[in-house]
């Protein structure tokens, strides 16, 4: 009876050293994959590149531009402000371009607190517009992406249906370059409203 006991333990001695050899092997093998390739801190996709945006130290105010006519022509929104803040916010400013009349003083402690309507006057600005052919294309990207570039100044396009074939064009351009922009269709008739609070200075949204 003691006999077979011996036997019996040598026999699971083996059989558990076995298994731990196996086991050890085992391991070995499979440690160097572990720490690479499953890993997912060590995961890279080389096929994903993502477009960076243009950072800037402060986010960019606006750019406006109206096309019409297959024509561009930029209006200084802030010329018309400035003279209206200078004058008290009363009645209207009148400038070559267009006319900016007041809505409703906002905030009155806030002389750049305001809501009012532009009416533009196509005819003088036609004057000042530049021509969207195919060969002003690059020039106008260059021009439009500069001024964003070193001025932070993102572009708002003020469109309407005599210019909206002419701005396709430029508008594919200009998704080539890592810039903000934002444009909308309008028609000739209606003014444009405008409305100046605190609060757009904090907060932008834009189109990619």
């Amino acid at each position: 009876m003691k006999t077979f006991d011996a036997s019996f333990l040598d026999v699971a001695t083996n059989a558990l050293a076995i298994v731990v050899i196996v086991t050890m092997f085992a391991l070995l093998t499979v440690k160097p994959e572990t720490g690479t390739v499953r890993d997912p801190r060590f995961a890279e996709d080389e096929g994903l590149k993502l477009r960076t945006q243009l950072q800037l130290p402060e986010r960019p105010f606006h750019d406006y531009y109206f096309v019409f006519d297959g024509r561009i022509v930029r209006w200084e929104q802030e010329r018309y402000v400035e003279r209206l803040i200078a004058d008290g916010l009363r009645d209207a400013v009148d400038l070559p371009g267009g006319k900016l009349r007041v809505s409703a003083v906002l905030e009155p402690r806030d002389p750049d607190s305001f809501t009012a309507s532009f009416f533009p006057d196509f005819s003088a600005m036609r004057s000042r517009g530049i021509e969207i052919t195919p060969g002003a294309v690059d020039v106008l990207s260059a021009q439009i992406s500069h001024r964003q570039k070193e001025r932070g100044l993102a572009p708002n396009f003020v469109v309407y249906s005599s210019g909206m074939e002419a701005f396709a064009t430029l508008y594919r351009k200009l998704r080539n370059e890592p810039i903000w922009l934002r444009w909308f269709l309008w028609t000739e008739d209606a003014p444009l409203r405008i409305e100046r609070r605190v609060r757009h200075f904090a907060r932008y949204e834009y189109d990619f």
